[in-house]
């Protein structure tokens, strides 16, 4: 017997012994059967789902302006903050190549924190990476993520006000984008909002990618923003809050968009005001078709996307130790949104209609980005109400980084780890006919890691103790520009060794070479040299990328070379990052 098989085996009876109520699962009609394995690649066959699951990318801003939480305190306070610069350099290398190996011929379905810091740039950088690799796909969509379009993930800073915020300040500052290397110009607190990615700017670029795919699969809809009906005036939920509108936008492509179209509709609940402040308000739900025209089964399955972002009131960096477990309370109706994940009523309601729609066979797959525990009470017990009406579903969710499978009574969870801590994760989802010709669900989670991926040949230098490798532990409370420094120091010394790794010996990187492991110190009492020490070496990590971006361009062999390379490095710091975690938060 294969050791795959036995790895089948031994998942399916954990999970048996582990869930009390297993047995029901053959007796509610109303609750799909899952079984997880864990096979090297993912299913392929009649009645396998056509779509790749992966969430949790968190490209990182990487010469993001000084932060104090870009320093040890991030690192000892919250583990999950703990990413390897080098990481950060190689995890658009990991994505890419994880969409070679597992997304040829899938749907991409994304659930959510495609970004790390809130920035427009982290977008930008995540949509390159995927159009690099769409052809080979069949599209992708996502599910809204926490650190898309709020501060490091956490909360609405500026909800009160914007002008001369220094927590909007240092936000934009994080979101530099080096589109000027003026850092005075970077520090202006009234330049507030340039490089940020608010949740209003996120859906627009959102529906602009949709678009963009449309010219490339003739099943994807085109999209009109502006197509929307005003609603009435939006509820202010604090005394600053500047007044505004709302309006609904509604699409269906079933009748008017493409034949077969993936996206079947979309729902916007747009706040009309420019406003930065109001911004957290906008909201978005979506419903996909998931069953391939190939597939052998007898009914259909539908996804419904939600918006586990969708607060009542802007979500706050407090409430995450006042409130932990998102209840309501008459107090504030504030979360954080790193803790807590909610969905208002009117984005429930569109969810209702959008069910309404199907026939009762039509199996639902809920996907959302926050897991089912981290929910408000009011979400909870909307989903639960949910299940009065559908006939089978599941639930999708992302956000732990860890993954599991869990028991909710009326449903299952599916929560997929993460694309940066140790077992990278992926998901692939099969329908199984039982004997009594009932159906479950077969969960793929796909582990990359040393043992499963060939790291053969590629250097490991996670326990290079001569240079910032894990974190950003060794940066100056003192001196708030030093994490950038040292960012750039790990940056030349990953490019100076990926490129040794490359045998490129020409060009730029000679003046790489001669630099070593010890780059030039930034950090003297002149603040003028000082600046001008970080510009210098900035120009100097554009050069060598713009260099080496000419060669992989013009030589595929070159380009996998590079995405091995940039694969192994971001599997060895996540499981050097798993090691120093776990020996400082046992």
């Amino acid at each position: 017997m294969s050791k795959f098989l036995i790895l089948f085996f031994y998942s399916t009876l954990v999970l048996a012994q582990s869930d009390k109520n297993v047995s029901s699962w053959f007796q509610n009609k109303k609750k799909l059967k899952v079984l997880e394995s864990n096979n090297p690649s993912h299913l392929s066959n009649p009645n396998t789902l056509p779509i790749l699951l992966v969430g949790d990318t968190q490209v990182n801003n990487l010469y993001a302006g000084p932060s104090i939480l870009r320093t040890p305190i991030a690192d000892k306070k919250i583990p999950a903050a703990m990413k390897p610069v080098a990481q950060d350099y190689h995890e658009i290398d990991l994505l890419r190549n994880m969409l070679r190996m597992d997304g040829k011929g899938k749907y991409i379905i994304h659930l959510g924190d495609v970004a790390n810091i809130g920035c427009i740039i982290e977008w930008q950088n995540f949509k390159q990476a995927m159009f690099a690799e769409i052809k080979g796909t069949k599209g992708f969509v996502l599910a809204p993520g926490n650190h898309e379009f709020f501060y490091l993930g956490n909360y609405q800073a500026g909800a009160t006000y914007v002008d001369g915020n220094p927590n909007v300040a240092a936000w934009n500052k994080m979101c530099w984008d080096l589109d000027t290397l003026d850092e005075n110009i970077v520090a202006n607190v009234k330049e507030n909002t340039r490089y940020i990615q608010t949740k209003k700017t996120f859906f627009q670029n959102y529906i602009n990618v949709i678009n963009e795919e449309s010219k490339i699969f003739n099943n994807f809809p085109t999209i009109n923003f502006n197509n929307c009906q005003k609603m009435g005036q939006a509820e202010k939920k604090y005394l600053l809050e500047p007044s505004s509108d709302w309006e609904a936008c509604s699409y269906s492509f079933l009748k008017n968009g493409p034949p077969n179209s993936f996206i079947e509709s979309i729902f916007f609940g747009k706040n009309n005001s420019p406003k930065f402040q109001v911004s957290y308000k906008d909201f978005m739900v979506q419903k996909i078709n998931l069953k391939d025209p190939e597939n052998n089964l007898p009914f259909p399955v539908k996804g419904i996307i939600l918006d586990t972002n969708d607060y009542e009131a802007a979500p706050s960096f407090f409430q995450a130790v006042t409130n932990p477990k998102g209840l309501e309370r008459p107090v504030s109706q504030s979360f954080n949104a790193g803790m807590n994940g909610s969905i208002n009523k009117v984005q429930w309601e569109k969810v209702l209609d959008m069910i309404g729609e199907e026939s009762p066979e039509t199996v639902f797959i809920f996907l959302a980005h926050h897991q089912f525990d981290s929910w408000s009470v009011i979400s909870k017990e909307r989903f639960y109400e949910i299940f009065k009406t559908v006939n089978k579903g599941i639930l999708v969710t992302a956000h732990t980084h860890t993954g599991y499978i869990k028991d909710h009574g009326a449903f299952i969870e599916i929560n997929l780890g993460s694309n940066l801590d140790k077992n990278i994760q992926s998901g692939g989802l099969a329908f199984v006919k039982e004997s009594d010709k009932s159906w479950f669900i077969n969960f793929n989670r796909r582990f990359l890691n040393a043992k499963t991926y060939d790291c053969k040949g590629i250097p490991d230098y996670t326990n290079a103790k001569n240079w910032n490798y894990l974190t950003y532990r060794e940066a100056s409370l003192v001196d708030e520009w030093n994490t950038v420094n040292r960012t750039l120091d790990t940056i030349l010394i990953t490019l100076r060794r990926y490129l040794e790794f490359q045998n490129v010996k020409t060009g730029t990187v000679e003046e790489l070479i001669k630099m070593g492991d010890q780059p030039e110190v930034c950090g003297d009492n002149n603040m003028k040299k000082a600046k001008e020490c970080r510009m210098k070496k900035i120009l100097l990590i554009k050069k060598l990328e713009k260099e080496d971006q000419s060669r992989y361009t013009n030589n595929p062999n070159y380009l996998n070379q590079k995405l091995k390379y940039g694969t192994c490095q971001a599997i060895f710091a996540s499981e050097a990052k798993y090691k120093l975690r776990h020996t400082e938060h046992p």
